[in-house]
C-alpha cells in the first residue's frame, strides 16, 4: 500500500487540477470561501460543457469528486491513476466539486516512448486552451460588487466580442426578510 501511495504522491508533479462547484443554485458559502472580495465573478456552465470546452491537444479528464471518510474508507486500488485526485475528505462535501484533470508525464528528449521522471512538468499550474463560447452559459457578479465592477466586466466582455449574459448575484437582493 505504501508503494502505491508513494507512486500517487510522485505523480502529483505531473497533474494539474481545475476545480468547479456543481450546484443547481448559487452558494453563499462558495462566494465566501473562494470569492474573497466583492470584485469577483462566477461562471455558470454545465458538466457536459466543461467536458467539451477543452481545445488542448492533450486529453483533459473530468469527473465528480467523491467525498470519503479516510478513517473508515479507502480509495479502492486499481481504479485508475486519477482516483486519488478525484477523492477528498468528507468534511469538504459542501464544495460539491467537479474537477478537470490533466496528466502530463515528461517524455525523454532521446526517446518519445520513454518517461523522464526527473523532470517536473507542472510546477505552478499550466495554461489550457478552452473555447469560452462552449463553456460559458452566463456570468454572475459577486453579491456585494460595486456597480463599477459589473460595468468593467461588461466592457471586457464587449472588448473581446463575448455576449454572455451578465447577471447580478441573486444573493445581492434583500429577499427574504427573515
Amino acid at each position: 500500500m505504501s508503494t502505491l501511495s508513494n507512486f500517487f504522491r510522485e505523480n502529483r508533479r505531473y497533474i494539474a487540477v481545475n476545480c468547479w462547484h456543481m450546484n443547481a443554485h448559487e452558494s453563499a458559502a462558495m462566494w465566501k470561501l473562494y470569492g474573497r472580495s466583492n470584485e469577483g465573478i462566477c461562471i455558470q456552465s454545465t458538466y457536459s460543457k466543461l467536458k467539451r470546452c477543452f481545445v488542448a491537444e492533450e486529453r483533459v479528464f473530468a469527473g465528480i469528486v467523491k467525498y470519503i471518510d479516510y478513517e473508515t474508507e479507502h480509495i479502492r486500488d486499481g481504479l485508475n491513476l486519477f482516483s486519488p485526485f478525484m477523492h477528498k475528505r468528507i468534511s469538504f462535501a459542501h464544495e460539491r466539486e467537479v474537477r478537470a484533470v490533466i496528466l502530463r508525464h515528461p517524455k525523454s528528449e532521446d526517446d518519445a516512448n520513454t518517461l523522464d521522471l526527473s523532470v517536473e512538468t507542472i510546477e505552478h499550474g499550466t495554461l489550457v486552451e478552452v473555447d469560452l463560447d462552449v463553456l460559458v452559459e452566463r456570468i454572475y457578479v459577486a453579491p456585494d460588487a460595486p456597480a463599477w465592477f459589473k460595468e468593467l466586466v461588461g466592457s471586457v466582455l464587449r472588448k473581446y466580442g463575448k455576449e454572455f449574459e451578465l447577471i447580478d448575484s441573486a444573493l445581492a437582493t434583500n429577499r427574504p426578510v427573515f
